[in-house]
């Protein structure tokens, strides 16, 4: 499976699940015209040529080789000491030798079967590519750029071997467009005298690049707003004498090596300075780069003081994350309603977070894997036919647990993935990659998404007890859910604290009940353990649906209908006396309110308790029920008071 994570601004990465096929496998299974397939011929040369018949002009490239410590080196000369092994022409004067005569190529890759593909770009093949570079923060700027012209066309696009992205457009005639590193902050345009490093070459960790929308869909024209950028981003264009690529580019693309000779040294560097400032470079570190830069590439080199002069200049501008922004906002009377959609109406809306709580072993797992057993054969009238389902669990065994108990559901099990892991590894995916998750819902199209249980996905350092910790992972997670309309649903454990409403037993803060539309708290029967159901005990979009009972027995799970059991009952503790639990309440109710206008010393809250009847034991019981915080005040020394104050879970539930 092909995804995604973390902040959606992080780098992408390749979310590995049970049971997916990639695109690339797709692609390369077909039939070329009758006269070349992969079980043929080398998948290079078939992809080269499969690209020379579509007109795209390609060259081939060098390849990074494994040794046995798995250490990368380039097939150039350079070998182990090769700054971007697998990435520059095998053949000199590619600019002018880039073909699409298949004798030609056939040749190459008969002289060098594991050469990686490259395509010249620009108007030799009438492409023009924009090129998402993630370690210079450009699935940030696109993710921005989405949010503020909307999605960007579905044409043409691969993952780089560096997991990054390009977006293959039709060149327009008349347009004046070149090649240019950072446009924007991570963006760059490969168009005349560029190359892109095509599927299914291999990448120096060992990555394919891979067609996530392959060339069959066709190319699409650049949208008008991000031509716009790139017309207004481009400089006057230098003219210049083209030499041959000497050197070797570290980027998954590259342009011809080129001097810049008097006339157009000051713009080049000043656009340069622009470009590592807009990604926060400081002064010192910009005139270092620039004073390489102009050694290297000005020719004469322009005088030091010119060149710290520029440093000085372009130092002054603001980065571009410093920018002043402003509020966006929309008249509601160009918003249309639209009905909400559901995949189990009223319990689980589609594009919509739901959670299922409970303690353990009252059956979250059996009622979530019976929702996908139902959802892969279609019976969910909010879907139409058998529906995708993607599950994540970080406690149950994949063989052991939940393929045995979705056997028993009668699930069709090809409609099921479960995630195992990234880009292939067993590394564990949390919250902090949600751009894999967002790239998987995209490609996969699941209509659920189950999390088990979801304080296990939350990621490193992320404390589910403090709402900012929270409120911030879980919007972009129902952003997710609406922007796939993907029903998300996240088991939750339930607190040992007794005695709270029902919406606020859930363990952690009151976020993750306030960011999920429907809440289903699951329980048994006080009276008898068999008996189970789950409570709707939230909706935020209609009203509450019926109780629904089911029994776990030796022969598995079993949905019983509408039951009568209450959220009050599956919270019931059998073993205790009535009479018991009754003061205990009561207590509590009085230590709440009491603590509802802020801190109050603890001898004086234990004065009051005792005046109302209440004894210090069950003081200490109700404290201790409802996390009550305990510190002692500073200024006193040795005779600082002690305060209780009520968690900000409690207080916010209060309200």
């Amino acid at each position: 499976m092909n995804n995604a994570g973390q902040n959606i601004c992080e780098p992408t990465s390749h979310l590995t699940s049970s049971g997916s096929t990639t695109v690339n496998q797709q692609l390369h299974q077909e039939i070329v015209d009758g006269h070349l397939t992969v079980a043929e011929e080398n998948r290079l040369l078939a992809s080269a040529i499969r690209y020379a018949r579509r007109g795209w002009k390609v060259l081939p490239l060098h390849w990074p080789e494994f040794d046995e410590q798995e250490k990368v080196r380039c097939s150039c000369t350079n070998g182990y000491e090769c700054s971007s092994p697998g990435k520059h022409p095998l053949v000199s004067k590619w600019t002018e030798v880039a073909t699409t005569d298949e004798e030609t190529i056939r040749k190459w890759w008969s002289t060098w079967p594991k050469a990686n593909v490259g395509i010249a770009t620009g108007k030799t093949s009438g492409i023009l590519v924009l090129d998402v570079d993630r370690e210079s923060g450009g699935l940030c700027t696109i993710q921005e750029l989405k949010n503020k012209h909307g999605e960007l066309p579905e044409t043409v696009r691969s993952t780089t071997g560096n997991l990054g992205r390009h977006y293959l457009f039709t060149y327009q005639e008349g347009q004046d467009i070149r090649n240019r590193v950072g446009f924007l902050p991570g963006l760059d345009i490969r168009s005349n005298g560029g190359m892109i490093v095509a599927p299914p070459s291999t990448h120096a960790s060992g990555r394919e690049y891979e067609w996530k929308i392959g060339p069959e869909q066709g190319l699409l024209q650049v949208p008008e707003w991000l031509l716009s950028l790139m017309e207004t981003r481009e400089k006057k264009p230098i003219e210049q004498p083209q030499k041959e690529v000497t050197t070797n580019s570290p980027s998954d693309t590259q342009t011809d090596n080129v001097s810049i000779i008097s006339g157009g040294r000051n713009t080049h560097l000043t656009s340069l300075a622009g470009t590592m400032r807009r990604r926060g470079m400081s002064e010192p570190a910009m005139l270092q780069a620039l004073l390489e830069e102009n050694k290297l590439k000005c020719k004469p080199p322009l005088p030091e003081k010119e060149v710290r002069t520029i440093a000085k200049s372009v130092g002054r501008y603001e980065p571009e994350t410093n920018r002043k922004q402003s509020l966006s906002t929309v008249l509601m009377s160009d918003v249309e309603a639209i009905d909400e959609k559901w995949l189990w109406n009223p319990y689980i809306p589609l594009g919509k977070l739901t959670l299922i709580e409970g303690d353990p072993g009252c059956g979250k797992t059996w009622v979530s894997l019976a929702v996908a057993a139902k959802v892969s054969r279609g019976e969910f009238e909010g879907i139409d036919g058998p529906g995708r389902v993607l599950y994540a669990t970080a406690e149950d065994g994949l063989a052991d647990t939940l393929k045995k108990r979705l056997d028993i559901l009668g699930a069709d099990s090809r409609f099921i993935e479960a995630v195992i892991g990234i880009d292939g590894s067993d590394e564990a995916f949390d919250f902090s990659k949600l751009e894999l998750l967002d790239e998987y819902l995209e490609d996969r199209k699941p209509v659920l998404f189950i999390v088990d249980p979801i304080q296990a996905f939350l990621g490193t350092g992320v404390d589910m007890h403090r709402a900012n910790h929270v409120r911030p992972i879980l919007s972009k997670v129902a952003k997710l859910a609406e922007k796939h309309s993907c029903a998300i649903v996240c088991i939750r454990h339930l607190s040992k604290a007794t005695g709270s409403k029902s919406q606020y037993r859930g363990l952690g803060s009151i976020d993750f009940t306030a960011a999920a539309r429907s809440v289903l708290l699951a329980g048994q029967d006080p009276n008898d353990p068999e008996n189970r159901a789950f409570v709707q005990i939230k909706s935020s979009i209609d009203i509450k649906g019926p109780a629904m009972g089911y029994r776990m027995d030796k022969d598995g799970f079993h949905w019983t209908g509408e039951s009568e059991l209450t959220d009050h009952d599956l919270l019931s503790n059998p073993t205790a006396p009535s009479s018991n639990r009754g003061k205990k309440a009561s207590v509590m109710d009085w230590l709440k309110e009491e603590l509802m206008d802020g801190p109050k010393e603890a001898g004086k809250i234990k004065e009051l308790a005792l005046s109302k009847g209440y004894t210090e034991s069950q003081l200490r019981t109700a404290a201790d029920s409802l996390g009550i915080a305990r510190y002692k005040s500073s200024g006193q020394g040795q005779a600082s008071p002690w305060y209780w104050t009520l968690s900000e879970q409690m207080l916010t539930a209060s309200f």
